[in-house]
């Protein structure tokens, strides 16, 4: 009996497939990983799903007393909790979605960069930076007019051998900080968009702040203005606000604000309030106008400065400026007539893209202005006493998340992409990978370029770095055999990921596929339905899309209820331990959890096979392999630590 909904049949329906079964051992048994060690307790068979876990990173962590943005405030990282709101590189907010406990005796580095800006960090926390390879590729002309094509793409064109923005950590800065024979700083990390607060109900125009903060009497509503700046005044009128002149030079008297000014502690105490500072970006480009329509000043080059001897004003205007997105710098001398020193002026220097202006006489110098850099240089990464720091995880597509008053943007599976590698080498397969933790590709290009060349891409101690020829054969070799899902802007679902896999099968006919990690995925679940029915249901949908279409499905899933022990670390994870419990054993025909105890930190590397639902192809029990930093690379035993090879060469 056949229906839309399955049918009936009998092992006698079956029998060449069952006597294929028995006769052909090796494909009962399932094919290696690619590591002796682990062939004993796990094999590989295409249609299986197998869910891959581990205890989140600890290594990639701040000082404890780095300031934070969130859109409420500022805080520091010893004080964020998993729950709380922070900005991306983009201005957007974020979740906080896991955060450690403090850690201590953690090698630690101190970063300046060229604004004067200082961040102590761990020796693993990762930076998205610009090194001065890539910087080379993007002022070519050419290269800018170039559409970056998809990883699978080959043939006549060109554009992989360009080199990419990238990951590195801040040991990897430290030992790559110069290059041309130390006349250049190699990192730059691009500076953030606009950060988005909500608006504020503010009670005195931010422009007319702005103004009166510039060039007001500390004691009341009056203000300053010369004749070549007249215009001010044009301004404020059109803002609703009657300006009646008065008695003394250029002084003029702005009715019904002086309430407003003593609603904000003003009078005698002139500072911008947090409500200005954290409302919404057209608010603070009015009050930026303000301030530079007065105490400003902008050259012909475009390049703008800001006086004041006022400390507070000025630091409330680099967090303004950083806000914004805006790159500065700060410089203070005493200010002397006729060698008698006076109050110390303070300059804050930066060169806007966006108008900072009303004034028609300055904003006529920023027309035009093309800026020069929108970046930050690392001048310095010293290595310093340790200090307590923390490390936390957001859910911004890009994994990076803003720190200090200057909103400097810094980031938050090694494993899966070596079994990748394995099987493409051994085995043939072809993989679609949807890895939007790896995102941008280049960067995850480099991870799996290593282990399949043997070298670091970039230079690190010790060890030759990958050449031109290396990146060439990487991309030649590993092109065929493996198509990335681009992240969709709109629809982070499931549905339509699992549609570009099903064309991949048909186009390309795909071995496996990666899912890393689910925590990424945006879950539209009906109000009706629990999380533990909803996640049933997808994995449900991800097993029979396997089963149903001879294709291996590998998902790699975050766990979020974990505690550190007495000895300060975390236990092994299990299935039960990610969001959804029991489905996710019970739904998977593979367990497996990487462990790692990262107090020792010696590269020993646990993985823990806690489920195989078909005894052909493993048992439970744990393998020990050893990670190779440099390459990333995991091997079987201490030896081979000592003379690493490529994937490519010790397979193929």
């Amino acid at each position: 009996m056949n229906n839309d909904n399955g049918r009936l049949i009998s092992f006698s329906n079956i029998r060449d497939g069952i006597n294929k079964y028995f006769s052909t051992k090796g494909l009962a048994k399932g094919l290696t990983t690619g590591w002796f060690n682990m062939n004993d307790y796990f094999m590989l068979k295409k249609g299986m799903l197998h869910v891959i876990t581990g205890i989140p990173s600890s290594g990639k962590a701040l000082h404890v007393e780095t300031q934070i943005p969130t859109p409420f405030g500022f805080t520091t990282m010893g004080d964020i909790q998993a729950g709380d709101r922070v900005f991306d590189e983009n201005g957007k907010r974020c979740n906080v979605t896991a955060v450690t406990s403090f850690m201590y005796d953690r090698p630690c580095y101190e970063l300046t960069f060229n604004d004067g800006t200082k961040i102590i960090s761990d020796e693993q926390h990762e930076w998205f930076t610009e090194d001065f390879k890539a910087r080379c590729t993007f002022n070519n002309k050419r290269a800018k007019d170039r559409i970056i094509r998809r990883f699978k793409e080959r043939g006549s064109d060109q554009s992989w051998k360009m080199t990419f923005p990238s990951i590195k950590t801040t040991k990897d800065i430290s030992l790559t900080l110069k290059v041309e024979h130390g006349k250049r700083f190699n990192h730059a990390i691009k500076k953030c968009a606009p950060v988005e607060y909500n608006k504020k109900d503010l009670k005195l125009h931010p422009y007319l702040l702005g103004v009166w903060l510039g060039d007001g009497r500390q004691d009341n509503s009056s203000i300053t203005v010369g004749p070549d700046s007249i215009q001010i005044l044009d301004v404020i009128k059109s803002l609703g606000y009657e300006v009646h002149k008065v008695s003394g030079s250029y002084a003029y008297y702005i009715q019904g604000i002086a309430e407003c000014l003593r609603h904000y502690n003003l009078i005698k105490n002139k500072h911008i309030p947090l409500n200005y500072l954290q409302s919404d970006e057209i608010d603070r480009r009015w009050l930026l106008k303000g301030l530079m329509d007065t105490d400003g000043y902008i050259s012909k080059n475009g390049n703008c400065n800001f006086y004041n001897t006022n400390k507070t004003i000025i630091d409330g205007t680099c967090e303004l400026l950083g806000s914004l997105g805006i790159i500065y710098s700060v410089s203070s001398k005493i200010g002397k007539i006729k060698n008698k020193s006076y109050k110390r002026c303070y300059n804050i220097s930066f060169t806007p893209v966006s108008p900072a202006f009303m004034l028609d006489r300055k904003l006529s110098r920023q027309k035009n202005v093309c800026v020069k850099s929108n970046k930050r240089f690392i001048v310095s990464c010293v290595k310093v006493d340790s200090v307590p720091v923390k490390c936390i995880q957001v859910d911004s597509p890009s994994h990076l998340y803003l720190c200090t008053k200057s909103f400097i943007p810094t980031h938050n599976s090694e494993l899966l992409d070596q079994i990748v590698l394995h099987t493409i080498a051994l085995h043939e397969w072809h993989w679609t990978i949807f890895s939007p933790e790896n995102w941008p590709l280049p960067h995850h290009f480099q991870k799996l370029a290593e282990k399949w060349i043997g070298k670091p891409m970039f230079d690190w101690a010790g060890t030759a770095s990958m050449t031109q020829e290396d990146v060439d054969i990487a991309i030649e070799e590993l092109s065929p055999a493996i198509n990335f899902i681009q992240p969709p802007k709109d629809n982070l679902t499931i549905k339509p990921i699992l549609e570009l896999v099903k064309h991949s099968k048909e186009e390309y006919d795909t071995d496996a596929f990666l899912l890393d990690p689910w925590n990424e995925l945006e879950h539209h679940r009906p109000m009706n339905q629990s999380e533990t029915e909803y996640i049933g249901e997808a994995l449900t949908s991800l097993r029979n899309f396997g089963r149903l279409n001879d294709v291996g499905m590998f998902i790699v899933a975050h766990p979020t209820k974990l505690a550190k022990d007495s000895d300060g670390n975390y236990p092994v994870p299990t299935p039960y331990d990610i969001t959804g419990s029991a489905n996710w054993r019970n739904k998977a025909d593979v367990c497996i959890t990487v462990w790692r105890d990262y107090q020792l930190d010696d590269g020993v590397v646990d993985v823990h096979i806690q489920k195989v639902r078909n005894k052909n192809l493993g048992r439970l029990g744990q393998v020990k392999l050893f990670w190779h930093k440099p390459t990333g690379l995991f091997v079987d035993n201490l030896e081979e630590l000592s003379n690493v090879r490529g994937i490519r060469k010790r397979i193929i």
